[in-house]
């Protein structure tokens, strides 16, 4: 298995933890301004909103699992270094 499929496994074990309260809480301010903003735009435009989001999100995604790589591959190489040093 290459290390770029093994990484990925394991950001997807990792993205399927429970999401934070403080996340939560994120999500609740996120949904309640939508629901004011749609009501500002009109819900006519609910769909191009929703494909605004979604691309947001992909983003956020992309970004999460570059951090998530990065984290890992500096994990891996500070241990190395502590190994190699012993």
């Amino acid at each position: 298995m290459e290390s770029k499929d093994i990484l990925n496994k394991l950001y997807s074990m990792v993205k399927e933890m429970s999401p934070t309260e403080e996340y939560n809480e994120v999500k609740e301010k996120y949904k309640k301004e939508k629901e004011e903003f749609l009501q500002l735009i009109g819900k006519q435009h609910e769909i191009a909103l929703e494909d605004l989001t979604t691309t947001i999100y992909e983003m956020d995604d992309k970004l999460s699992k570059q951090a998530f790589v990065e984290g890992f591959t500096m994990a891996i190489n500070l241990m190395l270094a502590v190994i190699m040093k012993e």
